[in-house]
């Protein structure tokens, strides 16, 4: 619906985090047109994609086998959460400011993938 004011949030990124929802299947199919997006507006910045609801992990449509290979064949860093439970948001939140301070600090390249 306000798919013409996104292009204004990318002014000045330093890092993206793209969330998709574990127990559904449409949502990560959807990963690669936020990627190629934020790779439109922001060409060098670090991307984390995040598997959320973790809480539901039983109910699981997306194996995390098949996003970590997803991650590293782009170089992405990956992370799963729960924000119902609170599960690594802040861990996320965190490599996502570490990878930000690198990035504007010009040591990004210098980095190993992160996961967790």
């Amino acid at each position: 619906m306000f798919t013409y004011l996104r292009p204004k949030y990318y002014a000045g990124a330093t890092c993206a985090i793209i969330i998709y929802d574990i127990t559904n299947q449409n949502s990560s199919d959807d990963l690669d047109i936020w990627v190629n997006e934020v790779v439109s507006k922001c060409p060098d910045i670090p991307i984390i994609v995040c598997g959320n609801k973790f809480d539901l992990n039983e109910a699981r449509s997306i194996e995390k086998k098949e996003m970590l290979d997803y991650t590293k064949l782009h170089k992405f860093d990956y992370v799963e959460t729960s924000a119902l439970s609170g599960f690594n948001v802040d861990k996320l939140f965190h490599h996502a400011s570490r990878l930000s301070r690198q990035y504007t600090e010009g040591n990004f390249k210098f980095r190993k993938e992160y996961i967790l």
